[in-house]
């Protein structure tokens, strides 16, 4: 895909060939909004964290030195999955396109203890990348008690989901209202989108693909609203322990991988991938 040879094993992880335009749309989005805010300075980075990157179609474009913009614009990616097959393959493809430990760091973890730890380390984030379909808007909790940079800069986030396929431009609206309101409840935010938006939020929904013959799978951005920063932060399996599972870098030492993450097994983890594998 756009450049990037991928290696994995169907059976055992997710993957999905019918999703390349997606991957290709958002890797060059980001990749623009990159160029807009920081130009060709080197020094300054735009960092993106994929919480759910499976075996890297966006981390692995975003951080390839084969990629067009590896000289021009520096991208890092924080990359993680809680599947530890999908994360030996995001190490298998980040060290076969040449993505180098200083542009991409590698987690095995639960999401929500993953966003939670970007956060908590002073991750500047620029971007989220949230790809579960199925699942990623409910995940939108782990931002609650979001502790904003100095700068008050709002991280833009991208979270895949289905929806009803509209036919009519208020059928369309209608199916906008609801990933509104499902955002927005899982953010513990009632009404913010879908009752007091601003052009400031940049809210869109973007239709990914046809998944059936009354379903789409869509791809819905915003700016995380500051009200998130107010809230309690929801309560989390092990938070506060620490966890076991490596974080490194495509060039690190890969030998030492745990095979479970402190949140769940490895058949939570292989059953957390096979609801994506049922979409």
């Amino acid at each position: 895909e756009h450049g990037c040879r991928f290696k994995l094993d169907f059976a055992r992880v997710y993957f999905n060939s019918r999703l390349q335009g997606e991957h290709a749309r958002l890797v060059k989005q980001i990749v623009k909004d990159a160029k807009k805010s920081n130009g060709n300075d080197m020094t300054k980075e735009c960092i993106v964290v994929d919480a759910m990157a499976g075996v890297g179609p966006f981390a692995v474009p975003l951080t390839s030195a084969n990629a067009s913009h590896f000289r021009e614009t520096r991208i890092v990616c924080h990359a993680n999955d809680l599947n530890p097959v999908s994360y030996e393959y995001l190490h298998v493809n980040a060290r076969g396109n040449r993505c180098f430990m200083d542009r991409l760091m590698m987690y095995n973890l639960d999401a929500r203890l993953f966003i939670r730890k970007m956060n908590e380390e002073g991750v500047g984030v620029d971007h989220f990348i949230m790809n579960l379909p199925q699942l990623a808007p409910e995940f939108l909790d782990a931002f609650r008690g979001w502790k904003f940079r100095g700068d008050g800069k709002r991280p833009v986030v991208h979270v895949h989901c289905f929806g009803e396929k509209a036919r009519t431009a208020v059928e369309t609206a209608l199916v906008e209202r609801q990933v509104q309101e499902r955002c927005e409840k899982a953010l513990g935010c009632p009404g913010r989108f879908s009752e007091s938006i601003t052009p400031e939020d940049e809210f869109r929904v973007h239709v990914v693909r046809d998944v059936g013959p009354r379903k789409n799978m869509l791809c819905v951005s915003f700016r995380l609203p500051h009200e998130v920063g107010g809230l309690e932060k929801i309560e989390l399996p092990n938070a506060g322990k620490g966890s076991s599972a490596e974080e490194s870098g495509a060039a690190g030492n890969s030998s030492k991988r745990d095979r479970t993450d402190e949140s769940g097994s490895f058949a939570e983890a292989e059953s957390h991938d096979s609801k994506r594998n049922k979409e």
